[in-house]
């Protein structure tokens, strides 16, 4: 025999080792930055909650045109970002105060605390002139339009008891 035994147990483990190891490895989702046909929601944003907390602040929201593709930041002040959200298909990254430092992943397994973020995505999915009353599983919320343009979109989860109002500017 050319090996011992135990050095083809020693062989045999590190390679097992190495393949668990690579197979928790996972590329990163790559997030595309948003082309000038993404249309492109600026504004403010007051965000409430079930346990009373409320905060105001300066929101961009982004979506692809197939609606695949979601970006949204929401600020405080001058450039104090509470949250930096992107979407691609079912993944998931989240940024900031609100995502209490940062996290990544599929977005149905996201923390409690970003989940209805994440799921903002399906109402701007909805925005469409003339429809006023959006509705999804978990959620309901009403839009306005001027001209064309969505003037302001409210948002409640009922279960989690928060509050997404939108105001926007153009």
């Amino acid at each position: 025999m050319l090996f011992s035994l135990p050095l083809m147990y020693r062989l045999f483990a590190a390679l097992l080792i190495g393949l668990v190891g690579l197979a928790g490895c996972q590329a990163p989702t790559v997030f595309s930055p948003p082309s000038a046909e993404w249309p492109s929601y600026q504004g403010q944003l007051h965000y409430s909650n079930a346990a009373g907390k409320s905060v105001v602040g300066e929101v961009v929201a982004r979506r692809s045109p197939d609606g695949h593709e979601f970006q949204l930041q929401f600020s405080s002040g001058p450039g104090f970002p509470l949250l930096k959200l992107w979407q691609s298909g079912d993944q998931g990254r989240a940024e900031g105060v609100f995502a209490r430092g940062s996290w990544h992943g599929l977005s149905a397994k996201a923390p409690p605390a970003l989940k209805n973020w994440l799921r903002v995505r399906e109402v701007f999915a909805q925005l469409s002139p003339g429809r006023n009353d959006l509705r999804g599983p978990g959620w309901t919320a009403t839009a306005s339009y001027s001209a064309g343009t969505p003037q302001r979109c409210d948002i409640a989860f009922a279960e989690a008891g928060e509050r997404f109002d939108f105001q926007f500017s153009r």
